[in-house]
């Protein structure tokens, strides 16, 4: 269930509590938190070209279109020098680094690309008239305790631009 995370010096970021995309468990609230943040980045970001004209659907459901968004936005990270997972599927950030792949979550890079590309939508996703109600609601009362971890606070990764 998206949510809002604290990390330890007291900023915060957006999080899911279970994983989306490919072999996901894609709870909708989380599916709308990925998309809405996806559809934002490639739409904002003047460095990065959306995978496809075909307009990334907010429905909060998973499908072939999402997943190949992740994998583009995996894919960009990659192109640009950072280190992220090609795999995908958007996990939840309970630390810093993935278990598996030993690279900062792809969820980390896509909060630290959209707050450069629409600082606006970052800090108030209600102010996008394309954010879905739902996606509000969840944040404004979901919290990492309904997830399948330990909340465990950490730093999120230095963007270092791109």
């Amino acid at each position: 269930m998206a949510y809002i995370e604290t990390t330890v010096d007291d900023g915060s970021y957006y999080n899911v509590n279970f994983s989306v995309g490919a072999n996901s468990t894609n709870k909708r609230d989380d599916v709308y938190l990925v998309q809405w943040m996806l559809h934002r980045v490639y739409n904002n970001h003047p460095l990065l070209a959306p995978p496809e004209k075909k307009r990334l659907k907010i429905d909060g459901w998973i499908g072939a279109q999402t997943i190949k968004w992740i994998k583009a936005f995996q894919s960009d990270m990659r192109r640009v020098g950072r280190e992220c997972a090609f795999d995908g599927r958007m996990d939840s950030a309970r630390k810093a680094f993935g278990a598996a792949s030993n690279k900062p979550y792809t969820i980390l890079w896509l909060n630290t690309v959209l707050l450069a590309a629409n600082p606006k939508a970052y800090s108030d996703p209600a102010s996008d008239p394309e954010a879905p109600l739902e996606l509000l609601m969840a944040l404004a009362t979901n919290t990492a305790a309904a997830g399948p971890y330990e909340e465990q606070p950490i730093q999120a990764p230095a963007s270092g631009g791109i």
